[in-house]
């Protein structure tokens, strides 16, 4: 099955990189769709991470990665089965990513929970990258630790309401007050599940191969939901945008870009109260409403827009382009060496001939992966599931949802609407 799974991945064109332990059994394996490979070098700006579980038999984690296209859309860049989560694994998976971004598009941004051995395996292997917590999960996280001092259920609720206005109040004002366009991007994580749920990475037990079945699904459906929009957007002009100030910006950037850009000058035009503080150009690489405050009356110049934003540079045609450089850059070292055999002395000659001999009759037999044991509630209460269930464990948080929904069941249940009995109906001593 393993060996069916390898062909099917060559053949393909998909990029894939593996590691086994001493007895042969694949501890780690990282695949990227050639159709990924295509969107990550187009999108290489901003990219999400995190652990999914149940998605395989062997109940091994899998680090999906996740970008984000110019339309404010995402799009799945790479899958990684892991041996466990640690720093060691994590890194691995990186630098296997890493290679297929390229060295010229090294992302500017990835968005994480707070998973310490994930920090600091994107610290390590890309340094000068800025990592960002996720909202989403720090919510979750809020929901998870602070249940147990509350006594009662209202005070709960009346507490995480002011959290979250505390915290979109701050976000709003950090995103000049365009929260609900950019939550999408905080929360992709909890977007991410449902895509993998649609596509049934969870509830069986399947094997690697069959897990890759569903990847080509997802991916090439996504691909082609965003050529379709490329498509089109160069050719339509939305109607709020057709006046001379964004004659330049017309076919070029994504409509999301040019809808951000139309309520940045809506509020220039109604005029500015607060100062410039920058975050809206710092996070979005979009012009604020200052900035076209000062451009009113002329023509917006397009070098103003970040290029995650563009659209006119961008081709997305697959025609003879599904293995990638490496196998150009493969095919130019052979011609270098080719060139060069011929001058070197008979040592060297010999050396390079034995190398290439190994590598060539090299072959490393490997086999399924050991199954792990499963992240989530204890042994104890497996037994009505057993351990190789590949139903999803709760998160923490999840768990704490429910306990508090099944309280508020119970105190709903026990109360008793006075109003439906007559004075008759009970006893001096207030009993029935």
């Amino acid at each position: 099955m393993i060996n069916a799974l390898f062909e099917e991945l060559e053949e393909g064109g998909f990029t894939y990189d593996i590691s086994h332990n001493s007895e042969g059994r694949i501890s780690r394996l990282f695949i990227a769709h050639p159709l990924s490979i295509k969107l990550v070098k187009a999108f290489s700006d901003i990219f999400v991470m995190d652990c999914t579980y149940k998605t395989n038999k062997y109940n091994m984690p899998l680090l999906d990665i996740i970008g984000v296209s110019c339309f404010n859309t995402s799009f799945y860049s790479g899958f990684v089965f892991l041996e466990k989560e640690d720093e060691e694994n994590y890194s691995w998976a990186l630098r296997a990513f890493k290679e297929i971004i390229g060295q010229g598009n090294q992302p500017c941004v990835i968005m994480s929970d707070r998973e310490l051995a994930l920090m600091n395996g994107i610290k390590n292997i890309f340094p000068t990258m800025t990592n960002l917590l996720c909202v989403w999960h720090i919510e979750k996280n809020v929901l998870a630790n602070c249940k147990k001092y509350f006594g009662r259920a209202e005070d709960f609720d009346i507490f995480m309401s002011s959290w979250n206005n505390v915290v979109y109040s701050t976000t709003e004002d950090l995103f000049e007050k365009n929260w609900d366009e950019f939550e999408s991007m905080y929360i992709e994580k909890k977007d991410a599940l449902e895509y993998i749920k649609k596509y049934g990475f969870l509830g069986k037990k399947r094997d690697l191969r069959e897990v890759k079945e569903k990847i080509c699904l997802a991916v090439e459906h996504e691909f082609n939901e965003i050529k379709v929009k490329l498509s089109s957007e160069k050719l339509q002009v939305p109607h709020y945008c057709n006046m001379p100030f964004f004659r330049e910006l017309h076919s070029h950037i994504s409509h999301f870009a040019l809808k951000e850009i139309y309520r940045q000058y809506d509020v220039a035009k109604d005029g500015i109260i607060t100062p410039c503080t920058g975050h809206f150009i710092t996070t979005m690489g979009l012009p604020c409403a200052h900035k076209i405050k000062y451009w009113q009356g002329t023509t917006f110049s397009l070098d103003l827009i970040h290029p995650h934003w563009r659209i006119d540079t961008l081709s997305l045609n697959v025609q003879n382009d599904l293995h990638g450089e490496g196998i150009n850059r493969f095919d130019e070292l052979l011609n270098e060496l080719r060139s060069t055999y011929q001058r070197w002395p008979l040592n060297k000659k010999e050396h390079a001939l034995s190398v290439i001999t190994k590598l060539v009759n090299q072959s490393v037999t490997v086999f399924e992966p050991m199954i792990q044991r499963p992240k989530g509630r204890p042994p104890k209460s497996k037994k009505k599931r057993g351990i190789t269930s590949t139903t999803r464990d709760p998160s923490r948080f999840e768990s704490v949802e429910l306990s508090q929904s099944r309280n508020k069941m119970d105190d709903e249940n026990s109360l008793i609407d006075l109003n439906v009995y007559s004075l008759d109906t009970f006893d001096l001593d207030g009993s029935f």
